[in-house]
């Protein structure tokens, strides 16, 4: 090439020549792969995936494990209430409405899940008189002077309140299906639960599967919901 450039540079001139020597297929590869990599990133973006830098994609090829988030990605966004546990001689009713008057003004997952099903019921939901929300934990409300406590097993426990063996077996199963539990306590008395079951999206075994095909070996969630999901 550079000795055929050569013989153009005097007949042809410079333009031609520089031409002649950049139609070399290692000068189109230098010029195209970069365009291409940045194809397939704004591809990806399209698509929801964010690709630090051509390096990633390029290194794709080695990749034998792959870490999925839960909450948002391997499942929807609001879960769905699953069952509702009864105890002290409660109905499923009464548990819900007391549990979804108390959540009925946050916005998080649980919360619209819960109150989503007691519209599904159809259910009147009273006024609540006063609130306390203790984050992370639960919250605590007066309905029609009676205290009403909802959240997790730890919240009821530190507010002082005996975890019934019934319900302590149900969480067992629970968590071992990878559910979690909010409890309703009545007054000093824990009235019932209700099991709360992530919703799983619809490509999740395909895309897992069509994984194992393309040779990845390791799978696993990375989450801080609960260890036994799977």
């Amino acid at each position: 090439m550079l000795g055929l450039a050569g013989l153009l540079l005097p007949t042809l001139g410079p333009v031609s020549m520089s031409v002649f020597l950049y139609s070399h297929i290692g000068g189109r590869i230098k010029l195209l792969a970069p365009f291409d990599t940045l194809n397939h990133i704004s591809l990806a973006f399209h698509k929801g995936i964010l690709v630090k830098d051509g390096r990633a994609l390029e290194r794709l090829v080695d990749v034998d494990t792959v870490l999925f988030d839960k909450t948002g990605t391997l499942t929807h966004e609001q879960p769905e209430i699953k069952q509702i546990f009864c105890c002290q001689s409660y109905s499923e009713h009464e548990i819900l409405t007391y549990a979804a008057a108390a959540e009925r003004k946050f916005n998080h997952p649980i919360a619209k899940a819960i109150v989503q099903q007691a519209k599904a019921f159809n259910l009147e939901l009273p006024d609540i008189e006063d609130a306390k929300y203790q984050l992370g934990y639960g919250i605590t409300v007066k309905i029609e002077n009676q205290i009403i406590r909802v959240g997790s097993i730890r919240f009821i426990t530190m507010e002082g309140i005996a975890i019934p063996k019934r319900i302590e077996e149900f969480q067992t199963h629970s968590h071992n299906n990878g559910h979690s539990l909010v409890l309703v306590a009545i007054d000093n008395q824990v009235g019932g639960a209700l099991e709360i079951q992530p919703q799983l999206r619809e490509a999740i075994q395909e895309t897992i599967t069509q994984l194992r095909q393309q040779g990845i070996k390791q799978i696993a969630i990375v989450s801080g919901d609960n260890a036994n999901y799977k």
